[in-house]
């Protein structure tokens, strides 16, 4: 495998996972910069769903 050749591995010879060379890639920080957007003042604020899930309705 390290010389660039992937491995299969089989059961009953029908191909199960195929083991291939971790290639690095570069994190791209900020990438969704500018995409998303949200309200700076409820931003922190409790979601009424989540709560009613975990809490039940009031």
């Amino acid at each position: 495998m390290l010389a660039g050749k992937s491995v299969t591995i089989e059961k009953a010879g029908k191909p199960l996972v195929d083991l291939v060379l971790h290639q690095d890639r570069p994190a791209i920080i900020g990438a969704l910069r500018g995409q998303l957007e949200y309200d700076d003042e409820t931003f922190d604020d409790p979601d009424s769903s989540m709560s009613s899930m975990f809490y039940g309705d009031p």
